[in-house]
């Protein structure tokens, strides 16, 4: 006989989608994409006065994913 999931099997699946929905909902909003607007125009300006600090956020990104991959992978 086939077991039932757990109430926290369900939440883990659900979750997810549901943020990623209220995210993008958020994100539509005719004011917060005006915002979303003038931060990307300043983050290019930005981009093109501070090319070390972008290479230096790129490293810092990489290096997190590899200590979040670590850190996750099974252990034997």
């Amino acid at each position: 006989m086939p077991q039932k999931p757990h109430a926290s099997d369900i939440i883990k699946q659900v979750v997810p989608p549901l943020a990623v929905w209220a995210i993008e909902t958020l994100l539509k909003r005719p004011k917060i994409s005006k915002a979303v607007e003038k931060l990307d125009k300043r983050a290019r300006k930005n981009v093109s006065k501070n090319r070390t600090m972008l290479v230096a956020g790129f490293a810092v990104i990489a290096a997190g994913i590899g200590l979040i991959a670590t850190a996750s992978s099974s252990k034997k």
